[in-house]
């Protein structure tokens, strides 16, 4: 599977996807998602030792993930998770909750958001870390 085909793969995942508030895919940089990775220092050597194998730094491996629509306040333009990183051959997934923190300091499931009547600006969305899988690209 080609880059092309995993980046038009997830967009018609995301896009499809009735339980999440999408516009569509979009990238980010796996050094934007450092905050995740050090939630598995298994998933932190993991990635240490591809990038030492690939001969590459850690800014310079594109994820994707779903992008939140731009109707959801300040969250509008983020990106969700599962992410998909491509190191090479090798392609990693990344699972994890999507939690929305709200400026009051509560929070709710990423899923629950288009149920809200109100969208502030400073709203913040985070991960908490679940799983990690690798596969190979054909």
């Amino acid at each position: 599977m080609k880059l092309t085909q995993i980046l038009s793969f997830s967009f018609i995942f995301f896009a499809g996807s009735t339980h999440l508030p999408v516009l569509a895919g979009g990238s980010l940089m796996l050094s934007d998602l450092a905050p995740l990775l050090q939630q598995s220092s298994q998933l932190e050597a993991e990635i240490e030792n591809i990038l030492i194998e690939t001969n590459r730094k850690i800014t310079e491996i594109v994820c994707i993930g779903g992008r939140v629509s731009g109707r959801y306040g300040g969250l509008g333009g983020a990106r969700f998770a599962p992410f998909r990183c491509l190191f090479g051959e090798q392609l990693l997934t990344i699972e994890a909750d999507n939690i929305v923190r709200l400026p009051d300091g509560s929070s709710f499931p990423l899923e629950e958001l288009p149920d809200r009547d109100i969208f502030p600006e400073e709203m913040s969305l985070f991960f908490q870390f679940r799983s990690r899988s690798w596969g190979k690209i054909k």
